[in-house]
């Protein structure tokens, strides 16, 4: 491929990652818009609680993977791709702010979080750590690219935010499974479910964000990359995804009758909610596994990318599952205890018109990712050695 080529096809991808995202971001921000200006606040949790939690997982994974190897030294190879990985982990968990705005109803519930903090809340400490991650991301960046990356200072403060990456995770395994209350299946053990499932996630991210990178910045993705990705990223994340695969069958198995997670196994199952879990486990779990495994053996390039969104799929498949699942069983378990059995259909009608009416608050934050992701890297001094050359940050 000749170089005015290469140079076309990678202003092509980030227009049109970059329209894409205006796109979304437009026809998305209307809902967003009505409901921040209409300040509501719903008692359901729905697509915006997933959203929230699917960014921060995929964001605090990927960081928690480059503080390992630079800690580690794991593959010096991921190294060199540090800052587009920061940036990377920094421009997925900013849209999650937009998604907790959004279940808050109004910007001034989210500044309680702060100005009113209550330290036994875990959903306090998940808006602390959201900040706290995100306000780190963007100084590890500086550093960077201000060449102040070594020595222990800098390696403390790295081991610093792989540890804040780790209590997102636990802290926000800690709020389900208080919320809703359900042994086994939401309750202690989601806070071993968080980690593996924000791993999975966050290296299926990752790898397509260094892969779109390379594209844009040098018109194609460079050997090296493929060989980073194909020997090292797919087995991660398959690892990672066998693991996943196996919590929630031990959960499930060594739950099944404990009455709430009967009920909501079989709303999975063969109920409401089975559209999204049969297709979360056929098309984001069992085909994935299958093309990963050959993907890693052949080290295939384009079928690791493949599989990398096909696992985050089903992450997110799973996480809407969770979600929704959780709150089923509790409609249902607050009409037993509460002999209210006639109101039970009437919210779970609620909940579920709920979820269906959201999917403008999924496009607007797919839509910011992108246009996030597509600015910051054609802007941003993120090649290793590159020095800012504008305003501290910019080439």
């Amino acid at each position: 491929m000749t170089s005015g080529k290469a140079t076309q096809e990678g202003n092509m991808l980030f227009w049109g990652l970059l329209i894409v995202g205006i796109i979304l971001a437009a026809v998305g921000g209307y809902g967003v818009f009505m409901r921040q200006t209409l300040g509501v606040v719903d008692w359901i949790w729905g697509l915006y609680v997933v959203a929230y939690v699917f960014f921060g997982l995929a964001a605090a994974g990927s960081e928690l993977v480059a503080a390992v190897n630079k800690v580690f030294k794991v593959d010096e190879r991921l190294s060199k791709y540090s800052r587009y990985i920061v940036y990377g982990a920094l421009a997925t968990l900013l849209p999650s702010f937009v998604a907790i705005l959004t279940d808050l109803g109004a910007l001034q519930n989210f500044m309680w979080i702060f100005l009113g903090f209550n330290p036994t809340s875990r959903i306090a400490w998940m808006g602390i750590l959201y900040t706290l991650l995100a306000l780190g991301l963007l100084a590890e960046l500086v550093l960077e690219m201000w060449g102040r990356s070594h020595g222990t200072g800098f390696l403390s403060f790295v081991i610093a935010l792989g540890l804040l990456a780790i209590f997102t995770y636990t802290n926000l395994g800690a709020i389900f499974g208080a919320s809703y209350g359900i042994p086994a299946w939401t309750g202690v053990m989601s806070a071993f479910w968080f980690p593996v499932a924000g791993l999975a996630v966050g290296i299926s991210v990752q790898a397509p964000i260094l892969a779109i990178s390379d594209k844009i910045r040098h018109g194609r993705v460079r050997p090296e990359l493929v060989e980073l990705v194909t020997t090292r990223h797919i087995w991660w994340a398959t690892f990672a995804m066998l693991i996943n695969g196996f919590l929630l069958l031990w959960y499930t198995t060594q739950a099944y009758y404990n009455p709430p997670v009967n009920f909501m196994l079989n709303e999975m199952t063969s109920g409401v909610l089975s559209p999204l879990f049969w297709t979360g486990l056929v098309l984001g779990f069992v085909i994935p596994l299958v093309l990963g495994l050959y993907a890693a053996f052949r080290r295939s390039f384009a079928l690791s990318m493949v599989t990398f969104v096909l696992y985050a799929l089903g992450i997110a498949l799973s996480i809407t599952v969770f979600v929704a699942g959780g709150q089923l069983a509790r409609i249902w378990m607050d009409a037993v205890l509460t002999s209210k059995f006639a109101e039970a259909p009437k919210l779970v009608d609620e909940f579920l018109s709920s979820m269906a009416s959201e999917w403008q608050i999924l496009a607007f934050n797919f839509g910011f990712w992108f246009i996030l992701l597509a600015l910051g890297i054609k802007l941003l001094a993120l090649e290793k050695g590159e020095k800012p050359r504008r305003l501290f940050i910019f080439r």
